[in-house]
């Protein structure tokens, strides 16, 4: 037998006003518990006029006084949802004018956010979810009509009818559950505010959910962007096993690459806590250099490039890229600092041009540039130099702890091909550096080398690293024969304040290198 009708607990008058004060009939319907469907019924019943949108509020004259015109406006503002937003309508206005000026626009999917994650469901996943909720609550949590969820089901020959396995009856008693949880909030939610009239108080301060601390707090870390390498006017031909590498090869394809790659980590590492510093390390061998060792201009060929146009058009190039990425620090809330170390590479004639002091090395001329070139950028580039004096050993400090650079050629030693273990400390770098300093023997938790072109890190001297870094160039005719060659590649690091280095990137400068091994019979 059918349950009776509810009747109308309101006169007309009263009906209309409390539908106004709501804002709608759909939120006046649930304020009371009571289905839409009878808000409507009483309504027709009683003489009430009800309509889309909020009852009472009076039809907004089309300003357009043609189609043409209107279609114009929409064409300009790119969709029917910003043309509304720009003039501040309803987008259910903009369609009614469309209809009295019979303007039409192409079909097509409908562009909204929920419509655009209904396109992305696979046919299972949407199965899935019909299945488990229906197309009722599925429309409400994506802002769409039911009728739309069943047309799109209808299309991919799915069933909307409800799934009659336990899992499913369950979810389905769960969402009857919240929908009258929800009913029964807004009931109160009226009955406050009701309240609050009567008594000509101030409105009750809106609930807000506290988002618990975390028991521990985010310690700081540092990013290391070790670079070492560059070797820019180094000409390696195509014809090399495994190998490519020249100026424009590293203006336009591994610098790039490598901006980017820095950029992400840099922003990823953000995300799990703050950033005290980026550090630039500038490793040394910035450029070819002149006649590094007798013959290298056999195997190494510039394209003309000598050493000065070397130093100068790298100084250009780099110095963009450092306040590129001493941007990005900034974005973050991080500082940039820049330290230097100078190469082999950059004296000339090699070892028999005897001891020369660092300032005579083309990679010291290049830095100098570089600081020059941030100084005459907006902010210096946002870049500060935690010492610009480029030296053959350094140490500066970091929130985990020391760490020290130098360029790697001054270690010997064997074990594995291509890359040096230094054990004693006679051969160390904290030896190397108490000495140039005068000061005690340091104890760095990192070591940062280059000039073996081999990426690779070792636990040293109880808990300390040592980290070689790769070049930017990979194979060329001097890698055949030696264990081959290692891909282009740069380290980035991190250093947490309380657990020391905590990571090690390798960011690829291109793909996998493939550089046989000659065997040497």
């Amino acid at each position: 037998m059918a349950a009776s009708r509810k009747p109308c607990p309101y006169g007309a008058d009263d009906l209309r006003a409390a539908i106004v004060k709501a804002g709608s009939l759909d939120t006046f319907a649930f304020s009371i518990t009571t289905s839409p469907n009878t808000v409507r019924r009483w309504c027709r019943e009683m003489g009430v006029e009800t309509r889309v949108g909020n009852l009472g509020r009076p039809a907004q004259e089309c300003p357009f006084t043609s189609g043409e015109d209107l279609l114009a406006a929409l064409n300009d503002a790119g969709s029917l949802a910003e043309l509304a937003t720009k003039r501040g309508h309803d987008p259910r206005t903009i369609r009614r004018w469309m209809r009295d000026l019979g303007v039409e626009l192409p079909g097509g999917r409908r562009k909204s956010e929920g419509g655009e994650i209904l396109g992305r469901m696979e046919a299972a996943e949407l199965e899935a979810v019909i299945a488990a909720v229906g197309p009722e609550v599925l429309g409400r949590v994506l802002e769409l009509t039911p009728e739309w969820i069943r047309a799109e089901c209808k299309r991919r020959q799915i069933s909307t009818s409800p799934a009659v396995s336990p899992r499913a009856q369950m979810l389905a008693k769960r969402v009857r559950e919240m929908e009258k949880r929800e009913a029964a909030l807004a009931e109160l939610r009226e009955e406050m505010r009701r309240a609050v009239d009567e008594a000509a108080a101030e409105p009750p301060p809106k609930l807000t959910i506290r988002t618990p601390k975390p028991k521990h707090e985010r310690r700081p870390t540092d990013v290391i962007c070790h670079v070492s390498d560059w070797q820019y006017g180094e000409a390696v031909h195509s014809d090399t096993p495994g190998g490519h590498y020249s100026p424009e090869v590293f203006e336009e394809e591994r610098l790039p690459r490598y901006l980017e790659a820095v950029e992400a980590l840099i922003q990823n590492t953000a995300e799990l806590g703050p950033i005290a510093r980026v550090w630039i390390a500038q490793g040394g061998d910035a450029v070819e250099g002149l006649d590094v060792f007798p013959g290298s201009s056999a195997y190494h060929q510039t394209e003309g490039y000598d050493a000065g146009t070397q130093v100068v058009k790298f100084a250009r190039v780099w110095s963009s890229a450092v306040a590129r990425i001493a941007t990005t620090a900034k974005a973050v809330g991080a500082e940039a600092w820049v330290v230097s170390v100078v190469g082999n590479h950059g004296y000339p004639y090699g070892k028999k041009s005897g001891a020369l002091p660092p300032s005579l090395n083309f990679d010291y001329l290049a830095y100098e540039l570089i600081a020059g070139h941030l100084e005459a950028m907006p902010n210096a580039g946002n870049v500060d130099f935690y010492d610009r004096v480029a030296r053959r050993a350094v140490y500066f400090e970091t929130v985990g702890g020391l760490v020290a650079m130098t360029h790697g050629q001054e270690d010997r030693g064997g074990g594995i091909v291509g890359v040096p273990i230094t054990t004693g400390y006679r051969n160390s770098m904290s030896a190397r550096l108490s000495l140039s300093t005068g000061s005690e023997p340091i104890d760095p938790i990192l070591e940062l080398k280059g000039h073996y072109h081999r990426p690779m890190t070792l636990t040293i001297a109880a808990d300390r690293i040592t980290a070689w870094n790769g070049a930017w160039i990979g194979a060329n005719n001097l890698s055949v024969g030696r264990g081959g060659a290692s891909s282009p590649s740069q380290n980035v690091h991190v250093v947490h304040e309380e657990h020391g280095v905590i990571a090690t990137h390798r960011v690829r400068l291109s793909g996998r290198v493939e550089a046989p091994v000659e065997v040497i019979r």
